[in-house]
This record gives C-alpha cells, sequence and structure tokens, in this order.
C-alpha cells in the first residue's frame, strides 16, 4: 500500500511524501523530485540524512532504513529514502489548532527539546534547522525531532571550515537578514551548536506568540530586535523571558554555552514554577 501524505514533513519542497506500508508495518517514502536530479548538492543533502539519523539512535529522532534508487522509464532514477514513521502532527500544525501556549508548557517542552538537542551535539551533529515545522508531537505529548536533511557533523574538516569563515565574515560586510529562525553566523555559513539555540529560542516565540519571528508587530528589522514579551498570550515570567532570549542574541557568545547550562535554568525555573514564585508579566 503507497499513499501520498498531503502533510510535507517540513521537506523544504524538495521530495514528495508517501506513506507506505512495509509488511504491516507502516513507513515513510521520501521521494526526491525529479527536477533536483541534475542538482548534486541537493542528491548529497538528500541521501546523508539516511546516513546522519543511523548515527543518531534516540527514541526522540526518527529512525532512517535506507536510501535506493529505483529507475523509471525515462531512463532516470528516483531517489528514495524510507524512515520510520512519526504517529503525530508537528509543532506547526498543533498550534493551528490551539491557541498559543503558556510558560508552564513552554518550559516542559523546552527542556525536552534540549535534551534531545543535548544528545544531538554530544555526537558532535549539528540540527542547524530548528522550528515548529520540525519538531513533531506525539498523542502521548513526547516530542520528536525530525527533518536531518540539512545536518552536519563537526569534525575537524568542518571546525577548521567554520573558522575561516568567522575569520572572513570579521572583515567582509556580508548580508545576514534570515527568515528568522536562522541565526546570522549561518547565514554566513559556519554554525556552532549556538547556532541552534538560536533557531530555539525563535521557535518557543512562535509558540508563545502565535506570531512569526519576523512579524512587522514584533520586529524591527533597523535595529534587528524582537520585542516580543508583551505577545505572549498567556504572560510570561521576567526569568523565562530572560532565557528565551538569551537563547537567540545575536552575539554567539553571549548564547549559552552549551545545553546543559540549559538545562540547569530550566531546572531553576520549574522549581519556581512549582512554588509558584514566577510572576507573570
Amino acid at each position: 500500500m503507497v499513499t501520498k501524505l498531503i502533510r510535507d514533513f517540513c521537506d523544504p519542497g524538495y521530495s514528495s511524501i508517501y506513506l507506505v506500508d512495509d509488511n504491516g508495518t507502516p513507513k515513510i517514502l521520501k521521494v526526491l523530485q525529479q527536477r533536483y536530479n541534475n542538482k548534486p548538492r541537493i542528491i548529497q543533502l538528500f541521501r546523508q540524512e539516511v546516513e546522519v539519523l543511523k548515527n543518531l539512535e534516540h527514541p526522540a529522532i526518527p529512525k532512517a532504513d535506507c536510501y535506493f534508487q529505483h529507475p523509471v522509464s525515462n531512463g532516470k532514477s528516483l531517489h528514495c529514502v524510507v524512515m520510520e514513521k512519526i504517529e503525530g502532527c508537528t509543532l506547526k500544525e498543533w498550534l493551528q489548532q490551539h491557541q498559543p501556549i503558556d510558560q508552564k508548557q513552554a518550559i516542559e517542552w523546552l527542556e525536552q527539546i534540549v535534551n534531545i538537542l543535548n544528545f544531538v551535539h554530544q555526537r558532535k551533529y549539528l540540527h542547524r534547522d530548528v522550528r515548529a515545522n520540525n519538531i513533531m508531537i506525539e498523542k502521548s505529548g513526547k516530542l520528536v525531532l525530525i527533518d536531518f536533511a540539512g545536518a552536519i557533523k563537526r569534525d575537524l574538516i568542518y571546525k577548521t571550515y567554520a573558522y575561516i569563515r568567522k575569520v572572513i565574515s570579521a572583515f567582509i560586510f556580508t548580508k545576514t537578514e534570515t527568515d528568522g529562525y536562522t541565526p546570522p553566523e549561518q547565514n554566513r555559513n559556519y554554525c556552532l551548536p549556538q547556532s541552534d539555540f538560536f533557531s530555539l529560542g525563535r521557535t518557543f516565540v512562535y509558540l508563545l506568540t502565535g506570531k512569526e519571528p519576523k512579524d512587522e508587530s514584533m520586529y524591527d528589522g533597523k535595529y534587528k530586535v524582537l520585542t516580543w514579551r508583551k505577545y505572549a498570550i498567556n504572560g510570561v515570567s521576567e526569568r523565562s523571558g530572560n532565557l528565551i532570549d538569551k537563547l537567540m542574541t545575536p552575539n554567539v557568545s553571549e548564547r549559552y554555552k552549551n545545553a546543559r547550562e540549559i538545562l540547569e535554568e530550566i531546572r531553576i525555573i520549574k522549581e519556581e514554577l512549582d512554588a509558584n514564585k514566577l510572576k507573570i508579566l
């Protein structure tokens, strides 16, 4: 059985998504659209997701089965990936059916995603596209981080390349305007674990406010300032707001150094929430 899914699992328009039956087990089949068959870079990204996922065995990350090519009548081949089907919807879809979340829910979800990113970063990978479209929620409430097509391993070659790009960008002016989720340094072609934190912070602004990070009511494009707290539908405490702001500060050195620092701050906030010590602003 093969069923085309209307919902695209955040693939950026490169592939068609199908639900397939593998001996009674539902799985996802991603097929790269043929118009990209002459785009080696896109093919490489499409293929590498399987290898990345095989190196990231985690209950909150989809499992990948295989990559293969399937010949078609025009003499060309279809590039295909088979992977685990996650039962649920993306947080973007969830928000379209619900009100923006309150800070208690935000802290619970944030803790889940930071734990996943901690695992990913410990294995020297960067996700590079954290956003509500790429986080799924199962019926149990468990969150799953998906779409690792753009993930990169921070090996010695990449670290050297990233350092060179960082030095070059310090002397050459480059435009760093992004879609609101991509950090400035990533737009200059170098990334760090803190780059995923930036995207995570912007994602939770969206979940708390229902507004995209570059919504004109919140974002000042001239000064690159995001004034979001007053748009949090259910309010947010100063400490929780500070956590999110620190995740997404434009200056990498001012963000949290690692996931453990974020988890420690989350632990303190949860204790204060339980004791009703956090004042909603």
